[in-house]
Formats: C-alpha cells, sequence, structure tokens
C-alpha cells in the first residue's frame, strides 16, 4: 500500500503478520474473514511484483502463486548494507525498486586494508542470493556453504521481495518445475 502524507505526520508500521496475529486472536469470525482477504490480497500483489522480474518471467500462475505464498517484504533506507563480502547467504532477493552498489575488498598491491572496489549496481528487477536455493549437497558446490562473493549497499531506499532458503526448496519439491523454470 502507498501511502501519503499532506501534512506532517507520525505513522506507525506494523508487519502484517503482528497486525493478523493480534485479529486472529480475537476470536472474532469478522476478523478471521479480514485476515484471510489480506492474506489474498497480498499474495495478488506479490504474484504481480513478480512477475516484472526477469528470474520469474516464465513462471505460470501455479509457479508465481506458490512462490507468493513463501515471500517477505523488506525495505531498508540509503547507506544500509544488505550483505556482506564472505557472509552466508540464506536468502534469495529480488529488488522491486532503489538501488544497490555492489563492492569488493580489494586485493591490489599497495591497497589499504580493508578498501573496497565498486564493481556493479544492481536496481529495480535484478536479484541476488541465489546461490541460497541451491542444497548444501548440490553438485554446483559440493558440502560447501557458499558465502557472498561481494557486498551490498544501499544507494537509495529499497524495496525488496525475499525467499527464505528452506521455504523456497519447500516450493521446489512441491513443483519441481518451479526450480526447472529458474534453474533455465
Amino acid at each position: 500500500t502507498d501511502v501519503v502524507a499532506s501534512q506532517k505526520c507520525q505513522l506507525l508500521v506494523l508487519s502484517q503478520d503482528t497486525y493478523q496475529d493480534k485479529l486472529k486472536g480475537s476470536g472474532e469470525q469478522a476478523c478471521a474473514m479480514f485476515c484471510a482477504n489480506l492474506d489474498a490480497i497480498t499474495r495478488a500483489s506479490v504474484v504481480a511484483w513478480l512477475r516484472k522480474v526477469k528470474l520469474f518471467k516464465d513462471l505460470g500462475p501455479d509457479g508465481l502463486a506458490k512462490l507468493a505464498e513463501v515471500a517477505h517484504f523488506r525495505s531498508l533506507a540509503v547507506g544500509n548494507t544488505v550483505l556482506r563480502q564472505g557472509e552466508q547467504v540464506n536468502r534469495l532477493q529480488v529488488v522491486l525498486s532503489g538501488s544497490l552498489e555492489v563492492t569488493c575488498a580489494s586485493e591490489a598491491p599497495g591497497a589499504e586494508e580493508g578498501s573496497q572496489i565498486v564493481v556493479g549496481k544492481l536496481v529495480a528487477g535484478d536479484f541476488f542470493g541465489e546461490s541460497a536455493i541451491l542444497k548444501p549437497d548440490d553438485e554446483h558446490h559440493g558440502n560447501i556453504h557458499l558465502g557472498s562473493t561481494a557486498s551490498l549497499t544501499t544507494k537509495a531506499e529499497c524495496l525488496f521481495i525475499y525467499f527464505n532458503a528452506d521455504e523456497m526448496r519447500s516450493v521446489f519439491e512441491q513443483m519441481p518445475e518451479v526450480l526447472q523454470q529458474i534453474d533455465g
């Protein structure tokens, strides 16, 4: 949902999970119906977003709907580190809006310790962390838990859809064609 303020205001934002937990706990039928409608609206919005992402462009409606069930949203302000080089990757993230700077540690002779080199930029529609969806015993990387090959820092306010590795693997077990499409 987009919120536009016409004057200075304060806004309290609750996560959907927190909000629904409070409503569902009330025992009211109307609250349960509201939560079910909110879930349906949210999934439809996620499916619409996923259709725009090149990684998922060839997935059919069933695959997109399954992914929408395990999708999470995240937003970050400018200057936040999203992932550090060498850190274990545990989720696939898709940039919905904003931009990120991709940097790597400099290994140039004479470079100061800790210095970084800008190697790229990610924008809306780009994704990272795809190695997280591989199983630890996957033939592509053996029993090694892969770490990030670069650091990512927000250069503009960013909105992401992300998928935790275990939840996404569960989708693949139910619908192997989703993995085949992504692998392609």
